[in-house]
């Protein structure tokens, strides 16, 4: 029996949750490298990072959240092939030392990466960050401290950054769809994470909106509705 579109979509959406609770179970997200530099991100979210940025050209991309800094690495190589005179800028409130000195090491950081120490919802960090964009077209990538507090409060702040026609990406919404022994020891659980901070958000700020084709379009996402399009 031939499925309908919508229920081919719902099929493929289970089995991309399916497949996302397995593989996290062994770290799929961690298997990769940028350039020589860990990423701890999913090949088809930065697939589509990517196609966002060549369609939209934002001379600066936040990241909150730096880990080993192969996703920013990631971001400044996708502005320099698409000869985007920009830069990116990665903020985290405990940026290791090993971590900071390969970054810096690298060949793609000079000129196009800036690292700011402190928590991304310090308003002493998002004073420096506006003093830097200025009123530039701006893109930015949530993926920092997971739970609804933090996460809203991050949507709160930089969804007055992010520029009009651009993305705010909230990552790792996908918690929601996890099992809860996977949250054992951490500060965010099925009912505060990410995904439901994003709903709450939703709720009061109509200047932003799900964009559901890009998730469409991969389905395998650490960002299940987490693609936010400022209209």
């Amino acid at each position: 029996m031939k499925l309908s579109m919508s229920d081919y979509k719902k099929k493929l959406r289970k089995i991309a949750i399916n497949f996302n609770k397995l593989s996290e179970q062994k770290n799929y997200s961690q298997n990769f490298d940028w350039l020589g530099v860990k990423i701890v991100k999913l090949p088809t979210d930065l697939h589509v990072f990517q196609e966002i940025i060549f369609k939209t050209k934002p001379k600066f991309i936040i990241e909150t959240g730096i880990a080993h800094g192969g996703s920013l690495l990631f971001l400044a190589s996708m502005q320099k092939l698409m000869n985007i005179q920009g830069k990116v800028i990665g903020v985290d409130i405990n940026l290791r030392k090993d971590n900071e000195k390969k970054i810096k090491k690298h060949p793609i950081y000079k000129n196009k990466v800036i690292l700011l120490k402190g928590s991304s919802t310090d308003l002493k960090i998002i004073k420096k960050i506006k003093s830097i964009i200025k009123n530039s077209k701006t893109m930015v990538i949530l993926d920092s401290n997971h739970t609804e507090s933090h996460v809203l409060e991050e949507l709160r702040l930089y969804s007055e950054i992010v520029s009009k026609k651009n993305y705010l990406i909230v990552q790792d919404t996908g918690i929601i769809h996890m099992p809860e022994k996977m949250n054992i020891n951490r500060m965010w659980s099925k009912k505060n994470n990410p995904y439901t901070a994003v709903q709450k958000f939703l709720r009061t700020n109509k200047k932003f909106k799900i964009d559901y084709d890009i998730f469409e379009k991969i389905y395998f996402s650490a960002s299940p509705e987490g693609f936010l399009l400022k209209k």
